[in-house]
């Protein structure tokens, strides 16, 4: 039997606390990533205010091994909305030969949500990477993986880079396969609170009543990432991905709670999340085939290590309010130099 994704999540799935992921939202993605292929970089979009569904993404590098494992798992396209131009794109990228000039990774997202229906396409996001001759365009690579997974995609993104101030720095194009929509989400790093909010009021109606939590928001998110939908027109939600360090992290929570957005035990089940696994820490642990291939692959063998860690909370608005809030558990391969895995590894 061929090694899967969920040969990794094995070794994962039981640190996350049950706020996090119920037992029956763990069934539903160990079945997911039992159909997905073994790529040991993964993001678990799980909602903080206790709701059941939790979505699965896979960071996919340009690795010839990472190409080809996405070129033998979705080799078959299904006939559900979004899978033939995901095969399309597909069948490109993982056969594109010049992989420097292309696209040098990409993140899956699949919605694990009721195990009886086939697995939905994946939303596909693309790193926006710019052409040598002019910063307001992305790359050619970039634009035919946008027009292969939606037609006209290109143009689209071209619009939006040129409507961007000069300081905003336009970071991933994502296209929703599965959702019948000919828009595009839109992540937008290196932005003021005041510049993020001047350049969303430029679009559509005023939405005063939002300023004062979305700046609170933006104050407490490290580094944030404003994300919207754009067709010919922003969309009415938008989102801002966080990335705050651990005290602005549960500060952060507590704004959330406030607005009834977050359960109140969450902050112990995010505390308990954080931590490495390796082959040497538990004899019983049954270490995955394809973990072991990697280290054996390398010249000087090395310490096998899987992190967890947080990688970013996220926080949804509509027209009037905060809606939704959702935390990132990732989940990471590294492989750790011979010299360094002797020291404080037990």
């Amino acid at each position: 039997m061929r090694s899967s994704l969920a040969d990794i999540l094995s070794l994962a799935l039981p640190h996350a606390s049950e706020d996090l992921i119920s037992v029956k939202a763990r069934g539903r993605l160990e079945r997911v990533a039992s159909t997905l292929p073994p790529i040991p970089c993964v993001l678990l979009e799980c909602r903080l205010n206790g709701a059941p569904q939790v979505d699965l993404s896979l960071g996919v590098s340009n690795s010839p091994r990472e190409r080809q494992l996405v070129a033998d798992f979705f080799s078959t396209a299904s006939d559900a909305r979004g899978w033939k131009s995901f095969s399309r794109f597909a069948d490109w990228w993982c056969r594109n030969e010049e992989p420097e000039n292309g696209i040098d990774s990409l993140w899956l997202e699949f919605d694990a949500k009721d195990p009886a229906e086939p697995l939905p396409a994946p939303s596909v996001f693309l790193p926006i990477t710019r052409a040598r001759d002019g910063q307001r365009l992305a790359s050619p690579a970039v634009c035919r993986g946008l027009d292969l997974l939606k037609p006209g995609g290109s143009q689209l993104l071209g619009q939006w880079l040129q409507r961007l101030p000069s300081e905003a720095k336009a970071t991933f194009i994502g296209t929703m396969l599965a959702r019948d929509s000919d828009g595009l989400r839109f992540n937008i790093a290196n932005f003021t609170t005041d510049a993020a909010w001047s350049w969303l009021q430029s679009f559509g109606p005023p939405r005063p009543e939002l300023e004062g939590s979305f700046a609170d928001v933006f104050r407490l998110g490290g580094s944030p990432v404003l994300t919207v939908d754009v067709d010919a027109d922003i969309g009415p939600r938008f989102g801002i991905e966080c990335q705050p360090t651990l005290e602005r992290a549960f500060e952060l929570l507590t704004v959330l709670e406030r607005n009834k957005l977050c359960s109140r035990n969450i902050e112990s089940a995010v505390r308990v999340w954080p931590g490495q696994a390796h082959p040497l820490a538990d004899a019983d642990v049954k270490w995955p085939l394809v973990l072991v291939l990697e280290a054996l692959r390398q010249p000087e063998l090395p310490l096998s290590l899987l992190l967890r860690f947080i990688n970013h909370i996220k926080v949804v608005f509509d027209t009037s309010r905060m809606v939704e809030a959702k935390i990132y558990l990732a989940i990471n391969h590294v492989l750790l130099p011979p010299r360094r895995s002797r020291i404080g590894m037990s």
